[in-house]
């Protein structure tokens, strides 16, 4: 799955992850706002903190294809991950998981 990464606005990382692979982003505990894109949005698993996201059906028929989902945390800051597989990893740390 194509997947981008983007702290505060600023792009982190992006790249295309087959099956079974994974890429960690540790966030800064300055980190207010995550923006994750991903274009297997359906094999995709988003972790924060070491827990899987459940991510909301799109709304008014978006795709469940593709997706941006924006994680906005408060002073304490935290760490996301995202996984795109049908066998998938997660760290405490931010990683993407392709199929």
């Amino acid at each position: 799955a194509w997947t981008s990464v983007s702290t505060d606005g600023t792009a982190v990382w992006q790249a295309s992850l087959t099956g079974g692979n994974s890429h960690t982003i540790s966030l800064p505990s300055t980190t207010n706002t995550v923006t994750i894109n991903t274009g297997n949005a359906e094999a995709t698993e988003i972790t924060v903190g070491g827990k899987k996201l459940k991510l909301a059906a799109p709304l008014n028929g978006g795709s469940a294809q593709v997706r941006v989902i924006t994680l906005q945390f408060g002073k304490s800051g935290s760490s996301a991950t995202t996984n795109s597989s049908s066998t998938s990893s997660s760290s405490t740390t931010g990683t993407t998981t392709g199929t």
